[in-house]
């Protein structure tokens, strides 16, 4: 996991955009497949943790546990999903 958010972190657009906020605009909290915006409030904070300047380390732990929790729900929607197509 940690290469992949290198690999974010170091798009330009998208670290710009959740260092100075504007990401918030783009979330769609209301989409009842999404994460209410708390995967992108948890990138935010990583990203403005990793920019800080005040940090040797970043440990992402509140990041990876809003992830796992959306891919759970993932899951869960997809197996919903499969039970109906039966």
């Amino acid at each position: 996991m940690n290469s992949m958010l290198q690999c974010l972190a170091q798009s330009p657009p998208l670290t710009a955009a959740f260092r100075d906020g504007s990401y918030k605009a783009m979330v769609n909290r209301a989409n009842p497949l999404g994460t209410g915006g708390k995967l992108a409030e948890a990138w935010a904070d990583v990203v403005r943790k990793m920019f800080s300047g005040s940090f040797s380390t970043v440990v992402p732990k509140e990041f990876k546990q809003v992830l796992v929790l959306a891919q759970l729900h993932f899951l869960s929607m997809v197996a919903s999903f499969d039970r109906f197509l039966l």
